[in-house]
């Protein structure tokens, strides 16, 4: 997804960052489009502090969209000013990638234009926000059925062991008990 962006003008970069419910944090995972160092850099906490109130950490914890229109001039961007003239965007949008009421991450886009996320635009990507965390929660879907599965083969496995053990445990005593019927049916001696 990231790579498909960045090679679409005018967008210059792309980065999913995942959410980190336990830290209150938004972790990037995967970008392309620009040197991957300028993520190095990013501590976006979603609940506390500055970077809360910037567009990623709001998009994580609203799960709305979020997005700036001039990157020199809007305050929430102050921050990262520098590497928007360095790398040379102006503006950028954040989607929550979520789905259900589960926010899973965030896709942050860059552009070289001001105002390059307009009503049609920023309604496109928000659908790819949802497309994307229908995606990640198939994933876990997927990924917790294969666990039970395994789960089960292990079970499967015990319970073949458990039963020849038991086979094994009960075979000879039937045996005995199989002789003794067989001596009585042809001696017709009770004790047996």
């Amino acid at each position: 997804v990231c790579e498909i962006i960045s090679r679409s003008d005018p967008y210059l970069f792309a980065w999913i960052g995942a959410v980190e419910e336990r830290e209150g944090t938004v972790r990037p995972r995967t970008a392309a489009g620009i040197d991957w160092s300028y993520l190095d850099q990013l501590d976006i906490s979603i609940e506390v502090g500055p970077s809360a109130q910037r567009p990623t950490g709001t998009a994580a914890r609203t799960g709305t969209v979020q997005w700036v229109s001039d990157a020199q001039s809007d305050p929430t961007y102050e921050p990262w000013q520098a590497a928007a003239d360095r790398y040379g965007w102006r503006s950028s949008i954040a989607i929550p990638i979520v789905h259900g009421g589960t926010t899973y991450g965030v896709l942050n886009v860059y552009s070289d234009r001001r105002d390059a996320f307009g009503d049609r635009e920023r309604s496109v990507l928000e659908e790819l926000g949802h497309t994307i965390g229908y995606a990640y929660y198939t994933f876990e879907i997927e990924a917790r059925e294969r666990q039970q599965f395994r789960e089960l083969e292990r079970q499967t496995e015990r319970l073949g062991k458990f039963v020849n053990a038991l086979s094994h445990d009960l075979r000879n005593p039937l045996n005995v008990a199989e002789m003794h019927l067989e001596t009585y049916l042809e001696t017709d001696d009770r004790s047996h």
